[in-house]
């Protein structure tokens, strides 16, 4: 049965005058106890003391598992032998007679450490304290006594808001949340029936009677209200009980211009004429302040409606869709049901519909006035995210001139572009100009979040090859022929500027040289090398040298080779320092094809034990 602590016209003024104390002694008054265990209740122990002691010094009441579990948590408390609180109950201890005014302690103990206790003290139907049992033990204080900050921080004390009458008026700065206290779904600013936030910080209640069974307005868009509040409006058969609260309709940010434009307003269905109904307040995010509401009569016609949200990202892969319908009655409250069909043998009966696949769903939605409406909805899948990219290639490999613009389509827009590059090249932006040969990685994002990657490549238009071969080593007595590419502007180390370098040992002496080359194109495209030459006296060169000779020189097709042994090897470098070719000597003459080389200058060695001997040879087309 729905509880009411006002009629019609009446007004609150003497709180003590709705409770008997024929119970109790003089000077006392009556206090309940009510405990909520959960899933294991049996470890539970406590005991109630003056503010004053501690625990087991002279005790009030000592409740929980006796057997098992004391003061110290010292217990071995099992599940079994019924010792304790039955789990997940509540528990109630009524007229309990304490001194009024006097302080009290609850020693509250956890045998496991784990909590899972709550105590609401009540002083009649207004709770003087509400608290959680934590850890391995905790000491909580009350006083039996009315509370000192206003009545309507709870639901049994709130103040009356009469139905087409003045504003009711409150103040949340002073309130608190009681165990247990509902609140609608968060996450969904400005849809009926849901909250900007889940939480609750701050609650004052109005208790609305009924006056007839037409459905309400309700809101706090009145002058004076100034700060952003939370609404929402419950059925409810017993104030004391959060259990029995059933949310028939909510709002937040009603968008009325009042309070920053965060004041709420929403309607209810038909209510029960006579009965009695609790208005929550709470202020977003712990927002306090002064709240005047007022519940008038509405004669709005009833509307379905929906908040769509279609698919977010566009499914490649099978997977299942995200997308989800919040329907509200424009005009109604929350308590409406719900039958939905939809594709492929959809059906629903719940009010909310998530995780759902693109396609048509539709609603028939029955409200407490008896109200039938129907209504489509439909589910989109989003077109996948789809990138083509018009690229100019740079004029040469370090010319930043290249471009990567990127054409959008699918998806969500508008879209985030993260790029990375060579040498450490980063971008956010959609078009990138002045950029250099490389590979080019993109991480792109639409609106709601689903990615796409790519990659581009720039190869310059013009590009310079120049490579003037491994570090190499030559004897004292050789020249090392060094080349440019054809073509191409030139630059040595000592300024000269011909493709060709002539590195002569004897000149440079034994040790390590190194030889750069920088070359530039017809584009101004350019390119460094460099080059180490190791010089060596080559011991024994006489010996292979009086063993070994070629011809002709220079060859076009073919080089054929002596020797005063039928043994031996013979290397072909080129002047850079890269072998070409090699063949060992199994007879005293023998052929290498050279018909197959560049023309240019190469080096052949003849290499017989510790001997060896180095020549050039010209290759001619």
């Amino acid at each position: 049965m729905k509880q009411s602590l006002y009629a019609l016209g009446t007004i609150f003024l003497c709180f003590q005058a709705l409770f008997s104390y024929a119970q109790c002694d003089p000077g006392e008054v009556p206090i309940t106890f009510v405990m909520n265990t959960d899933a294991w209740g049996y470890e539970a122990y406590w005991q109630l003391t003056l503010a004053t002691d501690d625990c087991d010094a002279n005790p009030i009441l000592i409740e929980g598992n006796l057997a098992q579990v004391d003061c110290n948590s010292g217990g071995s408390q099992v599940s079994g032998g019924g010792n304790g609180y039955p789990n997940n109950t509540t528990i109630t201890l009524e007229d309990v007679c304490l001194i009024e005014g006097e302080e009290y302690a609850i020693h509250y103990v956890d045998d496991w450490g784990d909590g899972g206790l709550n105590f609401d003290i009540l002083f009649g139907n207004i709770p003087v304290g509400s608290f959680q049992g934590t850890g391995s033990g905790n000491t909580f204080f009350f006083t039996a006594a009315l509370p000192e900050g206003p009545l309507l921080d709870f639901p049994c004390g709130a103040t009356p808001l009469f139905v087409d009458g003045a504003p009711a008026e409150g103040n949340n700065e002073s309130a608190g949340v009681q165990n247990g206290e509902p609140a609608p779904e968060g996450g969904n600013c400005g849809l009926l029936g849901n909250w900007c936030e889940g939480g609750i910080n701050n609650t004052i209640w109005f208790a609305i009677t009924a006056t007839s069974s037409d459905p309400l307005l309700i809101t706090s868009c009145v002058v004076g209200t100034d700060f952003d509040t939370q609404l929402a409006l419950y059925e409810v058969e017993d104030c004391l009980d959060f259990s029995t609260f059933m949310l028939i309709g909510a709002n937040d940010d009603g968008g009325c211009g009042i309070a920053n434009g965060f004041a709420s307003t929403f309607y209810t269905s038909c209510l029960v004429e006579g009965e009695t109904y609790y208005l929550q307040v709470d202020g977003w995010n712990g927002d306090t302040g002064n709240v005047f509401v007022t519940a008038t009569t509405s004669n709005l016609e009833p509307s379905l409606n929906a908040q769509v949200n279609s698919v977010t990202c566009a499914p490649d892969k099978g997977e299942s869709g995200n997308g989800s319908i919040f329907p509200y009655i424009n005009g109604g409250g929350e308590n409406f049901t719900c039958e939905w069909t939809g594709p492929n043998g959809f059906s629903s009966q719940n009010q909310d519909l998530v995780d759902l696949n693109a396609g048509e769903y539709s609603l028939t939605a029955t409200d407490a006035c008896g109200n039938v409406l129907t209504q489509s909805y439909t589910i989109i899948n989003p077109a996948p995210i789809q990138v083509s990219f018009s690229i100019e290639n740079p004029d040469c490999p370090l010319s930043e001139d290249g471009s990567i613009t990127p054409n959008v389509t699918g998806g969500t827009a508008p879209y985030e572009f993260f790029w990375e590059g060579p040498d450490g090249f980063v971008s956010v932006d959609g078009i990138n100009n002045n950029l250099n040969e490389g590979a080019y990685a993109l991480e792109l994002q639409d609106d709601n979040g689903c990615p796409f990657n790519a990659n581009v490549n720039l190869t310059a238009l013009n590009e310079v090859e120049l490579f003037l071969g491994n570090d190499t080593t030559i004897c004292i007595d050789d020249q090392l022929v060094l080349s440019g590419p054809l073509g191409y502007n030139y630059s040595w180390q000592d300024e000269s500027t011909n493709q060709f370098f002539i590195v002569d040992a004897a000149e440079y002496g034994l040790g390590s040289h190194s030889f750069i080359l920088s070359v530039e194109n017809e584009f101004a495209c350019s390119a460094l090398d460099a080059i180490t030459v190791n010089i060596d006296v080559c011991d024994n060169i006489e010996e292979a040298l009086a063993n070994f000779d070629f011809y002709p020189n220079p060859a076009e097709n073919q080089i054929t080779i002596t020797s005063t042994e039928a043994s031996g090897e013979v290397f072909l470098w080129s002047t850079s320092g890269q072998l070409i070719k090699s063949q060992k000597l199994s007879d005293f003459s023998s052929t290498i094809a050279v018909g197959d080389l560049a023309q240019g200058t190469y080096l052949l060695r003849y290499v017989l034990g510790e001997g060896r001997s180095t020549q050039r040879l010209f290759v001619k087309l």
